[in-house]
């Protein structure tokens, strides 16, 4: 992809505010046609499957998604789009499994629009960007090695399930038990995990996975 080549792009926030700064600042670039804005995962993948986008800029913590999961889903329709995670969390310890999606950035909301701007020309150019400071992390997290919690076979089966976008429904059937069965699991997984809400156990649960590689 070169740099004279004009990109479609999908925006995904949930905050107007942001959105509408997203949007002047693509078009500030150039070469960038804006065929969709979502304001949560499932609009974004929906959007998605109609336009087939080159690139979607992609808020980390949407209202009903993740990002992580809402990239991955990404990916599976068409696998080509550039995806840039943009995040007011630390996503440091999960940076590698974002990068194991095939995401092409990701970036602070905290950035500088000057800095935004150069990563989407970046991005036309079949390029990324990553701050210095994200480098010298990037260097420091190979030598981590956290525990993760303790999760049976079957919570984690579940967990795995869940990010790849199965209902409860689904996994019941899929693991031959009751959905009520399902929601025990979860549950103690979550105490596990020390999470009050799905986002919470999955985001804490793909931190595990990255910090224990065997676990996988």
């Amino acid at each position: 992809m070169n740099a004279t080549k004009r990109l479609t792009a999908i925006i995904v926030d949930d905050h107007p505010v942001m959105l509408e700064a997203m949007k002047t600042i693509m078009l500030g670039v150039g070469n960038i046609d804006i065929v969709a804005t979502a304001g949560n995962g499932e609009a974004c993948l929906r959007e998605c499957g109609i336009h087939r986008p080159d690139l979607v800029f992609l808020d980390y913590n949407l209202p009903d998604l993740l990002g992580s999961e809402v990239a991955r889903r990404i990916v599976q329709i068409r696998s080509s789009t550039h995806i840039v995670i943009f995040t007011g969390v630390d996503v440091m310890p999960f940076y590698n499994e974002l990068l194991d999606i095939g995401v092409s950035g990701i970036m602070s909301k905290a950035d500088e629009p000057s800095t935004i701007a150069d990563m989407i020309r970046s991005i036309q150019g079949n390029h990324t960007i990553i701050p210095i400071s994200v480098y010298h992390q990037l260097r420091m997290q190979n030598s981590l090695q956290v525990p993760g919690p303790e999760l049976t076979e079957d919570e984690t089966e579940i967990l795995k399930l869940i990010i790849k976008g199965e209902t409860l429904e689904e996994i019941a059937v899929r693991i031959h038990v009751s959905k009520r069965s399902v929601d025990n699991y979860l549950r103690r997984a979550y105490e596990k995990l020390g999470a009050r809400t799905r986002s919470q156990a999955i985001e804490r649960f793909i931190r595990s996975r990255y910090h224990n590689p065997e676990a996988k």
